[in-house]
């Protein structure tokens, strides 16, 4: 009988059935434990939560209505103000600094001051900084549009500086982030004063801005990004009347949407799962009813986590229990509060619900799985339950070891010497012995294990020496390839490799001619038949070649010629060759030059023109004949503009189900991610290659150069 077996009775005699025995009495006792605790506790717990719970939300809502009756104040105060200074004759009051200014506040003596914003999303606190003025608002106007038209509105609100610093100390600095006034003709002016308002901003193509003069009242919006600062606010806006009480314009503050919902207070008095929501009752599309729609969400899962979640496109809240949701969402629709017991993504769970003054409800969510964890007061209880069940555990191993013990020893003659023998062989083999044996004579399995383990030390020998030489070749190739694009004023250039063996035949390189004044660059790109060390051989002597030869004078295509002539000489009769691509960018003259040579076309698309052009040209690839004849090809180039040059282990990569990736899906990606940089170009071609591969084998070296032209190509032709 083998030894496994022998082993396999033996534990299974003296370990199995005593941990069975073991078990049938622990889940015995442990069974009349959680019955006697549940049915204990689960009334205390459901009706302490459900207290605390109804008190939270109750004071919460008061703090928000509070808090918005507040800014409201001060907004009122805001528009009051600025109808004051709009009515009033004109008059320097304070400065007036445009954007412009702001950008030399030096220059025209505006105090900046370091003002944080966007805070992390779980500890709340401040992430990134910019420079603000808190001693002057900035003013802007609609683009194209002179100053001098404005300059009497601007007048008029330069006084509104003081009454901005008294809102800001009203509301503290850590709610409020900015304060706008804007009139109807397009003049703005915004609080604190900074440079950073976007290109193209118009006040009134804003939301707060539409909102208060359709409605001509007091209004809040959603939450929603800032695009200054990055952070999630709400903006509470209203009309301002003009000199004969018709509507003139509209005041505006902006708040963290974090500091006005007060986010502490909930994750301070709430337990860690429970997902708090802030929701509004949404018409949903083609009259299908009223929805309720996820404004924002606070999963507090762990201490501390008071972060808040936003959503600025609609998720909706609903519960696996049609009848009772029905009931809530009539609650909702009448303003009124309450607390249900319903399901929520599959879970039992406890819903608590109630208005709040900003036109929207409070909704707090509690697993009841949660709810109903033992509490500490039964503790005591379960510990004197379970001693009992710990001693007999004890008992019972204390045999179980002691037995084990005698067994062990008996058998350690016969079991742990080979072992040993074999660790101490083992040792030496991972130490690099390769000449580590052992010497076995018994017919069992460590007889067999011993004959397999000699054979193991001349194979991983074999194996090591190998591997090395493959590491070294890899990391040589690895060299040869460019650390760095080249940095040319008016191009963006990026280029990646991937090998699908540790070697392979896919090359690119950047070659500046930048010497004789020309201001030239030069991108090649390279396919060598096959894959793995001898394709690594020949793209290596085919980049010594072009790099000895591109330096010197002549055409690209007589350069690609002498090129073939010294390749065909090494490989000619070995029916290996290799595609290539030289491409030559003149930034000054904006343009470029290419020769083909057996290379698939290089790929142009014009972003400006959402167009593809292809760059083909017409030659044997290299080493095939030593006499073959090339052509240059050329035309301008124009910013916008985006080559691509790549090897076909791009368009041939297959999915698991045999298709190819092909040129059309790469056109598509290289049109969705054109506004990218270079190198996220370069990216995104290679991750949607490797998704669409998936778990499918990399049968072939992926190579890409891609050169996207920026404004500023030719700085000669502008002049």
């Amino acid at each position: 009988m083998q030894y496994r077996w022998k082993l396999l009775i033996l534990f299974v005699i003296i370990s199995i059935l005593p941990i069975l025995v073991m078990r049938t009495v622990g889940v015995r006792v442990l069974r009349n434990i959680g019955h006697t605790f549940v049915k204990q506790s689960r009334q205390y717990l459901s009706q302490d939560v459900e207290t605390r719970v109804k008190i939270l939300l109750d004071n919460y809502s008061l703090v928000l209505w509070a808090g918005r009756e507040k800014i409201e104040t001060a907004l009122a105060f805001q528009a009051a103000e600025a109808s004051r200074w709009l009515n009033a004759p004109p008059t320097t009051i304070g400065r007036v600094h445009f954007r412009e200014d702001f950008r030399k506040p030096a220059t025209h003596g505006i105090q900046l001051e370091t003002a944080w914003i966007q805070r992390d999303g779980v500890s709340g606190q401040p992430e990134k900084q910019m420079r603000v003025s808190y001693g002057d608002p900035v003013f802007y106007l609609p683009d194209n549009q002179a100053s001098g038209s404005f300059m009497a509105g601007a007048l008029g609100f330069s006084g509104m500086t003081e009454t901005y610093q008294k809102i800001q100390r009203l509301l503290a600095k850590n709610q409020i982030l900015w304060q706008h006034t804007a009139l109807e003709n397009g003049l703005c002016v915004t609080y604190p004063g900074q440079s950073l308002i976007l290109p193209g901003f118009d006040p009134r193509k804003m939301e707060w801005f539409q909102k208060a003069q359709e409605t001509g009242r007091l209004t809040w919006t959603s939450p929603h990004s800032d695009p200054i600062s990055g952070e999630m606010v709400l903006t509470v806006s209203m009309p301002i009347k003009g000199t004969n009480g018709e509507w003139a314009g509209v005041a505006a503050i902006e708040l963290v949407a974090d500091a006005f919902f007060n986010k502490a207070m909930l994750s301070e008095n709430l337990p860690h799962s429970t997902l708090a929501l802030l929701v509004r009752l949404v018409p949903r599309e083609k009259n299908t009813g009223t929805g309720v729609a996820i404004i924002a969400s606070n999963a507090m899962k762990r201490a501390g986590d008071q972060a808040w979640r936003y959503s600025e496109t609609p998720r909706w809240l609903s519960s696996e229990d049609k009848e009772q949701w029905q009931v809530v969402l009539q609650d909702l629709e009448r303003g009124a509060d309450g607390m249900r017991r319903m399901r929520f993504d599959g879970k039992d769970s406890l819903w608590a619900y109630a208005p709040i003054h900003t036109a929207c409800f409070l909704v707090f969510i509690l697993p009841y799985d949660e709810v109903l964890r033992p509490a500490q007061v039964a503790e005591a209880y379960v510990t004197d339950l379970t001693a009992d069940l710990l001693m007999i555990t004890r008992i019972g191993l204390g045999i179980l070891v002691l037995v084990l013990v005698i067994l062990a020893s008996a058998f350690s003659r016969t079991v742990t010497r080979p072992i040993k023998i074999l660790e101490r062989a083992a040792q030496r083999l991972a130490h690099g012995d390769f000449s580590a044996r052992v010497n076995f004579h018994s017919k069992d399995e460590f007889g067999r294990m011993g004959q397999v383990f000699n054979l193991v030390g001349p194979r991983l020998q074999e194996h090591y020496h190998m591997q090395r030489s493959l590491n070294l070749a890899m990391e040589v190739q690895q060299n040869l390839l460019p650390k760095n694009p080249p940095v040319v004023p008016g191009l963006d250039i990026a280029g990646a490799s991937i090998y699908c063996d540790e070697t392979g035949g896919d090359y690119y390189d950047f070659l500046s001619a930048d010497h004789d004044g020309t201001g030239k660059v030069a991108v090649v790109v390279g396919d060598v038949t096959g894959h793995g060390v001898s394709s690594a051989l020949l793209m290596t002597t085919a980049r010594a070649f072009i790099r000895q030869r591109y330096p010197m004078a002549g055409p690209l295509h007589q350069i690609v010629a002498d090129v073939n002539r010294q390749l065909a000489d090494d490989v000619e009769d070995s029916g290996r060759f290799m595609t290539f691509f030289l491409l030559e960018v003149d930034r000054k003259q904006a343009r470029m030059d290419w020769v083909a040579a057996g290379h698939d076309a290089a790929i142009l698309y014009d972003l400006n023109q959402d167009a593809f052009e292809m760059l083909a040209g017409k030659g044997l690839p290299l080493g095939v004949d030593r006499m073959a004849v090339y052509a240059t090809s050329g035309r301008s180039i124009a910013s916008g503009e985006i080559i691509v040059i790549g090897t076909d282990g791009i368009w041939e990569t297959c999915d698991p189900s045999g298709d190819m990736f092909g040129k059309a899906a790469m056109r598509e990606v290289i049109r969705r991610n054109a506004r990218h940089p270079a190198a996220g170009i370069a990216k995104a071609v290679i991750d949607a290659v490797e998704a669409f591969r998936a778990d499918g084998a990399r049968e072939d070296d992926v190579t890409l150069v891609v050169i996207k032209v920026e404004d500023g190509l030719s700085p000669e032709q502008e002049k």
